[in-house]
């Protein structure tokens, strides 16, 4: 494989990650920056050799009528050196190699015993190792030069595109005669057959002494599914401003069971009552969630306590998502903030801002006040007004 082979691979597999990357990367990224980063992540550095001094060695056992000798040229170690010295050079000397050992140029040449002037062949094989040192180098800086030089051209020719294909679709939709709006990217489609209602789930008999706790990555990412589903229902409230809890509530299971393989279920027997989410994960772990339309600050009081009622010793976490068709939004998340705060259970300086509408608090059990429950409330915004 050539030197000139590696820069052809490295430019494939650099355009293929740049062409992988979304259309608003491309078009916010510094040109210059992500050029530099492929430089410097591929570039192969020009080899620099003392051949000033050197250390040699022979065979001691004479096998043939030539003697061979090995050179030992101080070289610096840099990043991808062994590429270098692997790779062929273009042009390259036929039957004639270079070695590395260490911080070592190993150059081999073989002094004829028979020879009137021994030295002269010593002397070709250190010049031709001086040459092809040199073809080396200059395969590396026009490789190097390339990589620099496609990769500008290729982004810089990918954005145009881009910013072209933009004009062309806002030209088009300026002159249809109906509103369109972008749809987030992510955007979870539902499916409206979804029941209305979700059949009661029969407890089953499990020993609660066998239930492991429930890691918190998991939790985090049955969070992020719920956070980034409802969000898709802050895109278009005409529609789900009209449902009530429980068809919200159904809406959620079904993007869960998607995921969790039928595990979600609805109106399940826990404790003193029936969740409104009930997540069943490996080895008998299980995540209860509260769905809660916003009807005043007691209202969602009483939902923190709800769960609570809900929530088993064993149980670490909890969820409580609250859904708002009010308008002043901002008003509603303070005021939501104030109401965790505020309740008797709360744990002081345990609240955490997650981001505007999703915080954490960890809350006293409450036959247990030893025991600690943390839950991530989540507020999704569905105010929706013919008017506006």
């Amino acid at each position: 494989m050539s030197i000139e082979g590696y820069y052809d691979e490295c430019l494939l597999e650099a355009k293929r990650e740049i062409l992988g990357k979304d259309k608003e990367y491309i078009l916010g990224v510094n040109a210059e920056e992500l050029v530099e980063y492929y430089a410097t992540k591929y570039m192969l550095p020009t080899l620099d050799v003392d051949f000033g001094h050197a250390e040699y060695e022979t065979d001691d056992v004479p096998r043939t009528q030539d003697i061979p000798i090995r050179f030992r040229f101080p070289v610096r170690v840099q990043p991808r050196i062994a590429v270098v010295f692997t790779r062929q050079s273009n042009p390259y000397v036929v039957g004639f190699t270079l070695g590395l050992d260490g911080d070592r140029l190993i150059v081999s040449a073989r002094i004829p015993t028979n020879a009137t002037n021994p030295d002269v062949a010593m002397k070709n094989t250190l010049e031709t190792a001086k040459r092809q040192i040199d073809y080396k180098n200059q395969n590396v800086g026009v490789g190097n030069s390339r990589i620099r030089t496609e990769l500008k051209d290729y982004i810089e020719k990918l954005k145009a595109e881009h910013q072209k294909r933009d004009t062309i679709v806002k030209s088009a939709i300026e002159k249809v005669p109906i509103k369109l709006e972008r749809r987030p990217k992510g955007a979870i489609s539902v499916d409206f057959r979804v029941k209305k209602t979700i059949a009661p789930a029969m407890p089953q008999a499990t020993s609660r002494e066998k239930e492991l706790v429930l890691a918190e990555d998991k939790v985090e990412a049955i969070v992020e599914l719920l956070t980034n589903g409802s969000r898709s229902f802050e895109t278009t409230p005409k529609v789900y401003s009209r449902m009530e809890e429980e068809e919200l509530r159904d809406i959620l299971l079904g993007w869960l069971n998607a995921v969790f393989e039928g595990e979600a279920t609805g109106e399940t027997f826990s404790r003193k009552g029936k969740t409104d989410i009930h997540l069943k994960l490996a080895k008998g772990d299980i995540l209860i969630a509260e769905c809660k339309i916003w009807k005043g600050e007691k209202y969602l009081s009483d939902g923190i306590d709800q769960l609570f009622d809900y929530l088993t010793w064993r149980e670490n976490f909890g969820i409580c998502i609250t859904f708002c068709k009010l308008k002043s939004f901002s008003d509603i998340v303070d005021k939501a903030r104030n109401v965790v705060k505020g309740h008797p259970s709360y744990v002081h300086d345990t609240f955490e801002q997650r981001d505007t509408t999703h915080f954490t608090a960890s809350h006293f059990f409450p036959d247990d006040q030893k025991k600690r429950v943390k839950v991530h409330y989540l507020l999704f915004d569905l105010y929706y007004s013919e008017t506006t």
